[in-house]
């Protein structure tokens, strides 16, 4: 091999070599440019649920432990989840049962809960806020069911979390609150202490709850 030969076949070894640096790069680039577009596209879910428990309120040990199946039931952040046997079981036999589920949105905790035959509902805008101040309204006790004599549950819980802005505005019903008496009408009745003074409101099942009442 001459030297002209040996220069001009060096020549393409090293165009060669950097070509292929060329290409390595390329898809080095392009790797990351996937992995960057897939931390982009699947972020950190806003709702994680901490626990969540089905059962007799009164007695834990006839109560289970469904925490995994709600959680596989969040979607898009958000969740809607009917408190029944069918979806987990009959723990409590005879017993209007409590769907209890404690949950993180954006790391901030909070709890919600709604009796057998009722629908529970989570998303983004029940974070609560670690800013509010005390309420001036507080429930003392809220009972739903066939008042006076008749089968009740205990939803203080349930209603209290329901103020906003030391108020509660809402329409009664079985899918907010749970249905301790099928095809029986119902009523609300919620005992409270509001800017100090002790009220009580009474409404039937479809009726406004409004504390403190409108015009007031």
């Amino acid at each position: 091999m001459n030297i002209r030969t040996f220069q001009i076949t060096t020549k393409v070894l090293a165009c060669a070599a950097f070509f292929a640096c060329l290409a390595a790069r390329a898809d080095d680039a392009a790797t990351n440019s996937i992995t960057t577009a897939d931390t982009t596209t699947n972020p950190p879910s806003r709702l994680v649920i901490v626990k969540a428990v089905y059962g007799d309120p009164s007695d834990p040990s006839s109560s289970s432990d469904v925490t995994a199946q709600v959680a596989g039931m969040v979607t898009n952040d958000s969740l809607t989840v009917d408190a029944s046997n069918d979806n987990f079981g009959d723990p409590a036999s005879g017993v209007c049962k409590l769907l209890k589920v404690d949950f993180k949105i954006d790391g901030v905790a909070g709890s919600k809960s709604v009796y057998e035959r009722g629908t529970l509902k989570i998303s983004p805008a029940d974070k609560p806020d670690p800013n509010a101040g005390a309420s001036k309204l507080v429930i003392r006790k809220a009972t739903y069911g066939v008042l006076p004599d008749g089968d009740t549950i205990d939803v203080t819980s349930i209603i209290t979390g329901r103020i906003r802005n030391s108020a509660l505005n809402f329409t009664v019903s079985d899918s907010d609150l749970g249905d301790p008496a099928p095809d029986e009408s119902k009523k609300l009745q919620v005992d409270y202490t509001l800017d100090g003074k002790d009220g009580s409101t009474t409404v039937a099942e479809g009726a406004k709850m409004q504390i403190p009442a409108a015009g007031s």
